[in-house]
């Protein structure tokens, strides 16, 4: 398919890529060889956006995009989590 649709699976399957991409996610796409146009559309949240760039042709590549700082903490110690798209 595409660079950006190869990369969101790997995110979509491995723990410690998502942890990389909450603390430095332009970082970790520019590392994956994604294009200016990939990394915007994917923080952008817009899913429709996200598969047109991606050439997925209407395949779900994922429903829920978690948007996590990391540099913020609730009460439990874990990172606050906000819901995109």
């Amino acid at each position: 398919m595409s660079k950006l649709y190869d990369f969101l699976i790997k995110l979509s399957q491995d723990t410690a890529l998502m942890r990389a991409f909450a603390r430095d996610s332009i970082g970790l796409m520019e590392q994956h060889g994604l294009n200016a146009n990939e990394r915007a559309a994917i923080l952008s949240g817009d899913l429709d956006r996200i598969y047109e760039v991606a050439g997925s042709r209407g395949l779900v590549i994922c429903k829920v995009v978690w948007v996590t700082d990391p540099d913020s903490e609730d009460e439990s110690g874990r990172r606050k989590r906000k819901v995109k798209g």
